[in-house]
């Protein structure tokens, strides 16, 4: 269970860029993003006190954490934040997480750890979902469609450390058979397979936030932000962003 305190930290990230996304956007978009933000904030939350033996901190200290402390996916080393890049990285974020729940769900016996996983498999199937009807309005742009290919192809060359954890005790090989299935799941969902080919063969081993300057910053900016994180529960959202 190492990699998901790694991914927690990809939950606090893509939740802030997520709200970040709402500043004048269309308000059917500004409620999905807000239940994706509020969300995956919520799923970092119980996955930490689940690993940390209910110790986690809360929301608050979760995200001010100095950049030190970050052992971030690649996903974030992209410092562009136009919708297409968002779109991309949220897509494949939500996949991610849940081809690894679900790779797991049948394997745990721990009562706590069942119910995080269930959480975060039935929260990210939704956004998998509303990720891909965002993915499928830009699709239907010539132009949109190529700047979207060309923000999946970057992620997917940059995101190879998804599934292994980094600092010291990180895992060796990480979750390989998770790492060969996730551009499976993305193809079956309708991505070109040309726009995978950037998918390295095996898991990288995560690097420290404080090792890219555009992680730092965002991080920074995060703990900067005195409206975020807004502590309460977002409605279940269908809608397309």
């Amino acid at each position: 269970m190492e990699i998901w305190t790694a991914l927690v930290d990809d939950l606090c990230l893509m939740s802030f860029v997520a709200w970040t996304q709402q500043k004048g956007a269309h308000p059917a978009r500004v409620r999905v993003l807000d239940s994706i933000s509020t969300n995956n904030l919520r799923y970092a939350k119980e996955i930490a006190e689940v690993s940390r033996a209910g110790a986690a901190p809360d929301r608050v200290r979760l995200t001010r954490r100095p950049p030190r402390d970050w052992w971030p996916s690649g996903l974030f080393r992209i410092p562009d934040r136009s919708w297409s890049s968002v779109v991309a990285r949220g897509l494949v974020l939500s996949a991610s997480l849940l081809v690894l729940a679900r790779s797991q769900l049948g394997e745990v016996t721990d009562t706590a750890w069942r119910r995080a996983l269930v959480l975060v498999e039935r929260g990210q199937s939704r956004q998998f979902g509303q990720w891909r009807l965002a993915a499928g309005s830009l699709l239907a742009g010539p132009d949109a469609s190529a700047e979207l290919g060309e923000y999946v192809r970057a992620t997917m060359a940059c995101a190879g450390d998804l599934y292994r954890a980094g600092g010291p005790g990180g895992l060796d090989i990480g979750d390989v058979q998770c790492h060969h299935a996730l551009p499976r799941v993305l193809r079956r969902s309708g991505v070109p397979q040309s726009w995978l080919s950037t998918w390295c063969d095996y898991p990288r081993r995560r690097e420290n936030a404080t090792a890219c300057r555009a992680t730092t910053r965002l991080i920074d900016e995060m703990r900067s932000t005195p409206r975020w994180p807004a502590v309460r529960r977002a409605p279940s959202i269908r809608e397309t962003v």
